[in-house]
């Protein structure tokens, strides 16, 4: 269907490029997740992890628009959540 991707698994079954931190591990839980690992592997022979295990130490991206739903039902924006990543991976958080 000329659809390429790119493999931005790490060598520990990590995404680097993957949805949402919020919806990371459910998206990849190997039960619920219309995206199953054990799926991905069985028709792709793609390896990636399980739940949290599914998120790399070196994620370079989320989608954050997964989010957007979520944070307009708590009057927030994604400028917000950026702000709140940042600060968590920056260890601003005490």
């Amino acid at each position: 269907r000329n659809v390429f991707l790119s493999y931005t698994i790490d060598d520990k079954g990590g995404i680097r490029f993957g949805p949402s931190s919020a919806k990371c591990s459910a998206a990849f839980d190997g039960i619920t997740s219309p995206i199953s690992p054990d799926s991905l592997n069985r028709r792709f022979g793609i390896e990636i992890g399980k739940g949290i295990d599914s998120a790399s130490e070196q994620q370079i991206s989320f989608h954050l628009k997964d989010d957007l739903t979520a944070l307009r039902a708590t009057n927030h924006t994604i400028a917000d959540l950026i702000y709140r990543y940042h600060a968590f991976l920056y260890d601003w958080c005490k």
